[in-house]
């Protein structure tokens, strides 16, 4: 009689399906790829049918690895909205509440807005976590997220809570040897920062180099803090949230365009106390920044 299926051995498949390799699924949840390696196996063998194809560029997902990679997703999902659940019963604001947010917007908008909450609720433990990828609300990656882009996923609840206004920047040191450039100007003879992969397409990329088609794109970075930093030590000129401008930049010119700030939740858990108490003060507090 072939062994019963290890629910357990669910999330090896997915994450060895959405990873592609044994190396990055094990790293991915933390354990050895000869672990991934034995779970997939044990799951193959319950299943009694190949989930996947072992190969030198890694693991190619057949048919019915996709089949059950897609129900893996189903009962991943299912096991978060029962833990949301039985937190949900619980009447007092404690526990752990992720927040995920841009690098950016992390350190000078979400940090400080966040400072005050450990007053209102002792017992809160917040993590926040600085980055640029969109972390997955659905798979409980995060608890609350805020993103410069309103979420399009169907149970996502979104809130827009304010808006970030940006300039042309530039250091004292920059603008004394290479001058100011003036309404019109093309851009010869200056240097811009600007976003790297793969961000390249936003908005103020597009913008910047459409303003000043002339000058020379000499940095490219993800992060608008790493942007600034190259600003601040007079590596070119580039855009810069007006009300994040670092005291070595001067503004040059304002931008014509404004990028709005949005606080997302997932609508299975932005009614628990922990999601709710964090996720009011946030919206507050940015709202008056």
């Amino acid at each position: 009689m072939a062994k019963a299926l290890d629910w357990d051995d669910l999330r090896f498949v997915l994450a060895a399906a959405e990873e592609g390799s044994l190396g990055a699924a094990a790293r991915a949840l933390g354990v050895r790829a000869s672990t991934v390696s034995r779970r997939l196996e044990a799951a193959e063998a319950a299943l009694g049918v190949a989930l996947f194809e072992r190969t030198r560029e890694g693991l190619g997902v057949t048919e019915a690895g996709q089949a059950v990679a897609r129900r893996a997703r189903e009962v991943e999902l299912a096991v978060r909205e029962v833990e949301r659940a039985a937190a949900g019963s619980q009447p007092e604001v404690t526990g752990v509440v992720t927040v995920s947010a841009p690098p950016t917007v992390a350190v000078a908008l979400v940090a400080p807005a966040l400072a005050s909450l450990a007053e209102a609720h002792p017992t809160l433990t917040v993590t926040l976590r600085e980055e640029a990828d969109v972390v997955s609300l659905e798979r409980g990656e995060a608890d609350v997220a805020v993103r410069l882009m309103r979420p399009e996923r169907a149970r996502l609840v979104a809130q827009r809570v304010t808006t970030i206004r940006y300039c042309v920047a530039a250091s004292r040191a920059y603008l004394d040897a290479f001058g100011r450039p003036g309404e019109g100007h093309a851009g010869e003879g200056h240097r811009l920062v600007t976003y790297g992969p793969p961000f390249e397409l936003l908005q103020e990329a597009r913008w910047l180099r459409e303003r000043f088609p002339a000058a020379r794109v000499a940095f490219r970075a993800a992060s608008q803090m790493a942007q600034s930093a190259m600003l601040a030590r007079g590596a070119g000129i580039g855009l810069v949230p007006t009300g994040l401008l670092p005291e070595p930049l001067e503004p040059i010119e304002e931008v014509p365009f404004t990028r709005p700030v949005w606080l997302a939740t997932h609508e299975a858990s932005r009614h628990l106390p922990a999601v709710r108490a964090v996720t009011e003060h946030l919206a507050a507090a940015l709202r008056e920044a």
